[in-house]
């Protein structure tokens, strides 16, 4: 991330009074905050009405801020799950030589995952060639892709400003608006799309998801906190809606801790809460107990039927997913990784010499097979297994490395290396060594 400063080192020490401060993880991540506080042996500030601390020995460096150079960018450390590419320039499309250069350069600066530059040089070329739509179309599909949708609607509104017959810019206004829970705008803007491209199967398909949902999700209670907005069926007992509300924040800080992650960018995850009824109608695996889908999905039943803990187990399973997402930046992560840290974040861990048995018994199966979605698996049994290993091959990367080397290898897939670059440059090892390892953690 690059930030136009002007800085002089400190180190831990009491600051001054309103003055801005970036402290650096030693994992790679970096916050900026207003003020910290020293307790004993960690750093600690507020944010969203809460306060997390960090061990001194995890903190890099802590930079004061003297003097901001330009325009601060936005950027939101998450992508949508339909990520797209952005449209490659074309230097014969007759722009304004200036807003040319300025192209070219946002095309460099997004092929090297520097996003906020890329935005940077668009908006600039918007300035000198404002009749041009591919340049906020590209701003519109950084945006989108970084999960920052209110800035993604704006660009593509930008566009349909120039041209309103642009099916892609309606398309992906409507697919900005779902994921802001905007359902009627949404589906306004891609039936538009589909009058425009009335062949494309998958516009019809997620037209088709969003028309479904918005049936089931019409009569929902709304609600928004710091971190969340949130949906839920008004047939819901409201002990259950306190309860999942309370652990939504629980569970929020603890996983940013655990991950050592915190983002300055503010963002709100989205969560609907449903009846077992109503889940049953929306598109999930049958053998699914809860969603992550770009929105946390959740069944409850009634007092009788629900256990406190399970509801628990399935905040903290998929809001790890969400926090992936974000912490990520919406890169791929293999399923192995994705569900077995999920299933670590849970409030009961497993009895591992049981689950190592169960593999054991129904055999090994090879990581690349497991680095693909598991919606498509119908056999519970398989289902189980992909699961159980899954949390093992993690666990003996916790056990035989460390968690550090953990967060490392999720570090470098933000940055788009493959799993196969990340495990070799973490833990030097060649991925199939390590999947030989891993077996062997759980034969032994």
């Amino acid at each position: 991330m690059k930030i136009f400063i002007t800085i002089f080192l400190i180190y831990f020490f009491t600051p001054q009074a309103n003055a801005d401060y970036i402290i650096y993880l030693k994992n790679g991540n970096e916050s900026s905050v207003k003020n910290y506080k020293i307790k004993r042996n960690e750093i600690c500030f507020e944010i969203y009405g809460g306060e997390i601390c960090f061990p001194q020995t995890d903190i890099l460096k802590i930079i004061e801020v003297k003097e901001k150079i330009g325009k601060n960018s936005y950027r939101l450390e998450t992508t949508s799950p339909d990520k797209i590419d952005i449209k490659k320039f074309d230097p014969n499309i007759g722009n304004e030589t200036a807003a040319n250069s300025y192209a070219e350069k946002a095309e460099k600066y997004y092929i090297n995952n520097k996003p906020d530059d890329a935005i940077e040089m668009l908006l600039k070329a918007m300035e000198y060639d404002p009749s041009e739509t591919l340049f906020p179309k590209n701003a519109g599909i950084i945006y989108y892709n970084s999960g920052n949708f209110e800035k993604a609607g704006k660009m593509f509104s930008k566009v349909l400003e120039i041209s309103n017959e642009d099916s892609f810019a309606h398309e992906y206004l409507g697919r900005s608006y779902y994921y802001r829970n905007f359902i009627k705008k949404a589906l306004t803007e891609l039936n538009t799309a589909i009058d425009l491209s009335p062949g494309k199967s998958s516009l019809l398909k997620f037209k088709e998801k969003v028309e479904n949902e918005s049936r089931i999700e019409n009569s929902f209670q709304k609600a928004s906190q710091e971190i969340f907005t949130i949906q839920y069926d008004y047939q819901i007992e409201f002990r259950f809606t306190s309860i999942i509300f309370n652990t939504l924040l629980e569970a929020y800080w603890h996983i940013i801790r655990d991950l050592s992650y915190y983002s300055k960018k503010k963002f709100k995850i989205p969560v609907i809460i449903y009846t077992k009824k109503a889940f049953k109608n929306v598109e999930h695996p049958e053998w699914a107990s809860a969603v992550y889908d770009g929105k946390i999905r959740i069944p409850v039943g009634t007092i009788k039927e629900q256990k406190d803990k399970d509801l628990e187990n399935f905040i903290y399973h998929e809001l790890t997913h969400a926090i992936l997402f974000y912490y990520c930046n919406g890169r791929a992560i293999p399923s192995w990784l994705n569900e077995g840290m999920a299933q670590l974040e849970e409030k009961n861990p497993k009895d591992i010499y049981t689950v190592k048995k169960l593999i054991k018994e129904n055999q090994f199966i090879p990581l690349k097979d497991l680095g693909k979605s598991f919606t498509n698996l119908t056999n519970p049994e398989k289902v189980q297994l992909v699961y159980l290993q899954s949390y093992l091959t993690v666990n003996f990367i916790l056990e035989r490395y460390s968690k550090q080397a953990l967060l490392d290898i999720l570090k470098l897939l933000s940055k788009d290396k493959s799993i196969e670059e990340a495990v070799s440059a973490v833990l030097f090892v060649d991925f199939h060594q390590f999947e030989e390892k891993s077996r062997e953690y759980i034969y032994k």
